[in-house]
């Protein structure tokens, strides 16, 4: 069984904030080994890091470690300002920011033999697009899985998007934005009941001041599709009504990546990682597409580990002589525990390191 870590670190971007994440590590005889290769994960909007858990199991049975965090305002993480949830109010730039700096905290724990790779999924994939070309951070692979990075746009949404930054400045909080409705997510009843019933999916309009945002960054990527140069993998259902299938491919055909590949589930809805018929999928096209680039694993060895943790640890004690400031990777973490139902008990030098994020 993996051995899964959950905690809080810091936003810069939305100061005062603590964004939530947590990780799954291959349970490896030797806790000093490090995985084959780690995978970064960025949900979609109104969901959390949280959704999907049988895809980061899947990994961690074949040594692959998934990390993942909550989205400002979404799922564990703390709303910015406090009580208005679902909400970017420093606009996306800063929730890309947030990918990056999260990216770059788990690429400095692993040996730099160990690839470290960008996931997206939905808006997480425009979020995680945004982070390779704004942010300057180079992952080994970028993976996306139903991605949202443009739309065509109807007759009403083009009307909405004329004024949407007077809308946005004037009533940033109104829920106005259409969402798409549970019914048309996937065809599969107990995908969408699962979605509903879920307490930290929010089912619902979006806020007008994140919808605009989310014009601006379709806008701002459509223009740099070329430049994404890293290996890169997509995958769209088809059928999909929440994000463009479509689009996927013109931004996969725009990409200049030497090494890339896109899977199109004829059939499939937007919930591709829960749904019948195409998770199991899913699941197996991502990890073949990160072990064909992933190494056998302990390559480097517990002495890498051990030096690494003493870093950490030093870094984490000089934070705390700051009183808690947010330079250090450690720094602003509270309420940090490793889940043991179902995990082994015992140090594990990876996921100790991972709940000093």
């Amino acid at each position: 069984m993996p051995r899964v870590v959950e905690g809080f670190h810091p936003s810069k971007s939305h100061p005062g904030a603590r964004l939530y994440h947590q990780s799954w590590h291959p349970d490896f005889d030797d806790a000093a080994t490090p995985p084959r290769a780690a995978v970064v994960w960025a949900h979609g909007v109104h969901e959390h890091s949280g959704r999907f858990v049988k895809l980061y199991e899947h990994l961690a049975a074949s040594g692959i470690a998934s990390h993942a965090w909550d989205h400002v305002g979404h799922g564990a993480s703390d709303a910015c300002p406090p009580g208005v949830p679902h909400q970017f109010p420093n606009g996306l730039n800063a929730v890309v920011d947030d990918a990056a700096r999260y990216f770059g905290r788990v690429r400095r724990m692993y040996p730099p033999d160990v690839p470290v790779m960008l996931a997206g999924v939905s808006m997480g994939g425009l979020v995680a697009t945004l982070a390779v070309l704004d942010a300057g951070i180079s992952p080994d692979a970028l993976i996306l899985v139903a991605p949202l990075v443009d739309v065509d746009m109807s007759a009403a949404m083009k009307a909405q998007a004329a004024v949407g930054g007077l809308l946005a400045r004037a009533v940033p909080n109104a829920r106005i934005t259409p969402g798409v409705e549970p019914r048309r997510l996937s065809k599969d009843a107990d995908a969408v009941r699962e979605y509903v019933e879920d307490p930290r999916v929010f089912v619902g309009n979006l806020r007008v001041g994140l919808g605009y945002e989310l014009l601006k960054g379709f806008a701002r990527m459509r223009r740099r599709w070329s430049e994404v140069r890293t290996p890169l993998l997509v995958l769209h259902g088809t059928d999909d009504e929440a994000t463009d299938p479509r689009a996927s491919r013109r931004f996969f055909d725009a990409a200049t990546s030497a090494d890339k590949k896109f899977v199109s589930l004829k059939g499939a809805c937007h919930l591709i990682c829960h749904e019948a018929g195409a998770s199991r999928r899913v699941m197996d096209e991502v990890l073949a597409f990160v072990s064909s680039r992933a190494g056998n694993g302990g390559s480097t060895g517990r002495e890498w580990a051990a030096e690494a943790g003493s870093r950490a640890s030093a870094a984490a004690g000089g934070s705390a002589g700051r009183g808690g400031g947010t330079s250090g990777r450690a720094a602003g973490v509270s309420n940090v525990r490793t889940r043991t139902a179902g995990v082994r008990s015992g140090e594990h030098a990876f996921a100790a390191r991972a709940a000093r994020l």
